[in-house]
Order: structure tokens, then sequence, then C-alpha cells
């Protein structure tokens, strides 16, 4: 089972100003709080909040500047309550001794991650960025300058995006639909998937096909979501996605045909599950072909929005 190991050597003073590696710790907060794997199996020194972020402030006293009482209250519980620790199970090694370009980092989450990897587990670096770790693997130097016992290279990473696919492909894969549905609620957070969005699914055979073929659907919905700018209006990478996702006979995403609007208006217009009484006539959805499932929201999405409200997954609801 993958474990990762926060890289200490790659908090050193890199940041300008503590707004700066905030913002980066509230993306890595954000990650950790979507992935159970990463809640559960993201291992940290308790002494990470000893490191300093900025030339003038460590960890701890970034976090304490932070305005955010929410983000100190996340940040504190991590890495002074809850971590895991991997100070609390270091594994044990004869000869205990490494070194990465130089510096000993026996005593380090680097050292842990190579102590399980000559164990024969899985362990994975992660980098804060800027730091000077934008590349992998990197490699380990077993044992003292004099004596060396061999070299090891671990994968490292050095971004959100990169810890998150890590974390989704060492996630357990779902075994059900329900599992599913509650896998795509925490990998999309730019999506709200209603209560009862994925109902008529538990009528279905259970597929992991359908169900890749489910999550590649809401993740570009997430990324449409997230490539636009600030004012709501179309990124370039939004436009993209619309060009290469959302037009052409081959379009991932479509709106229903005048004629199904018409028939089917009633099964494609679906209850407001904010509690209000609003009623939501979705007829442009996501398409798997085979088996013929759909995933219906409203479009066009509007430029305040900062979620795609999801109303429907299932079996495609237009057939006749």
């Amino acid at each position: 089972m993958m474990k990762w190991f926060v890289n200490d050597l790659s908090l050193h003073g890199q940041f300008n100003s503590h707004h700066d590696f905030l913002d980066v710790l509230r993306s890595f907060l954000q990650l950790r709080h979507k992935s159970p794997a990463l809640t559960e199996r993201l291992h940290c020194s308790r002494n990470l909040h000893a490191a300093m972020v900025t030339p003038q402030s460590n960890f701890r006293e970034a976090v304490q500047r932070s305005a955010d009482q929410a983000l100190r209250r996340a940040v504190l519980e991590w890495i002074a309550s809850k971590g895991p620790f991997w100070d609390d199970s270091r594994l044990a090694n004869a000869d205990d001794y490494f070194e990465l370009n130089g510096v000993d980092v026996t005593n380090s989450g680097v050292g842990e991650a190579v102590r399980q990897v000559v164990a024969g587990a899985e362990a994975t670096t992660y980098s804060f960025q800027g730091s000077g770790f934008d590349y992998s693997p990197i490699s380990i130097e077993h044992g003292l300058p004099e004596d060396r016992l061999g070299r090891w290279n671990l994968t490292n990473l050095w971004t959100c995006d990169q810890l998150l696919a890590a974390a989704n492909s060492a996630e357990e894969p779902p075994r059900n639909w329900q599992q599913a549905i509650e896998s795509a609620r925490r990998r999309f957070d730019r999506l709200v998937i209603g209560p009862e969005a994925a109902t008529s699914l538990q009528a279905e055979p259970y597929s992991p096909y359908v169900v890749e073929r489910i999550f590649e659907l809401l993740r570009v919905l997430q990324e449409f979501v997230e490539s636009r700018n600030t004012d709501g209006t179309y990124s370039d990478e939004t436009k993209r996605l619309i060009a290469d996702h959302f037009s052409g006979e081959k379009a991932w995403f479509s709106g229903e045909s005048d004629g199904n609007e018409r028939d089917f208006r009633e099964k494609l217009t679906f209850k407001d599950f904010g509690g209000s009484d609003t009623l939501h006539f979705c007829p442009w959805h996501g398409k798997i072909k085979t088996p013929q499932f759909r995933i219906h929201f409203p479009w066009p999405m509007d430029s305040t929005q900062k979620v795609i409200n999801i109303f429907y997954i299932g079996p495609k609801i237009t057939k006749k």
C-alpha cells in the first residue's frame, strides 16, 4: 500500500511571504480533505512546524499570521495533532544513514521513505513547490560516504495535481454504485452531485467500466469550472475544452434533440436539491454509449456559478 512522505528539505525559506506559502498550503490541505488515501497515508515529521517557509518565518509562525481561522485550525490539527507522523512508527534499519545531495536525511521524511522502500514497501516523497525538488526520481545514497551500501531512487511529486493523481490511482477501486458516487464527490469538488442523482443506478448491475467513464465525464466538467477566469469568463483552456468535448458529432456532451426535449420534458426536469421549489430542466448531458448511460446537468453555466449541479446519473432517459 502506497505511502507518501513530506520532504522536509523542500521547505527552506523559499517563499517570498507567508501569504504565498499559505496559498500553496491551502491547496494542499484541500487535497487531504478530498482524498481519504492522503488523509490516512501522507506522513510528515513532528518537527515540520519548525521548518522555515520564508526568510523570516517558520511553518507554524506563518500559519499563525493567517487571518483565516479555519485554515489555522486545519493546519495545526494536521501538524500538531493528527498527522500521521512517521516518527511514531519509524522503521528500523541496521545501517541507518542516508544522504540526499550530500545532506544527511536519515531523520527526515525522505529518510523514512527510503527505509520503507528498503523494507520492500511502496513509498513516494512530496516536495513543496519552488524548493528545487521539481524532478523525479530523487537519488538517495545509503551508508556513510566512505562505505556506501547502495543507491535508491525514489519517486518524487512536487505539484498538487501530481499528488492528487497519485492518490486517486492508489485509492481502493469502488466495489458498488454507492462507493463510486462517494468517491466522485470526494474527487470533484467543483461538482455537486445531488442526493437523488444516482438513485436509478441502484437498479443496474454494477459496472467498473461505466464507473470509469462516469469519472472521465465528471473530470471534464470539473476542469471546465476550474479553467474559467476569476470573473467566470472563458479562458483559452475553457474554450479548448468546449471545442474538444462539447461540439461536433463525437462530442462527449450535448443537448437532447428538439423532439426528445418535447417528448421527455417531464423526465428531464429535476427538483432542486437545495430545498427550494425550483425545477431544473436539464436536456444537456454527458454520454456513455455502451451501455447507454447519461449525466444530466444545467447548461450553459452562468458566469456567477462556482459549481455545476449534477441532477442525474443513470441509464439513458430518452429511450423510445
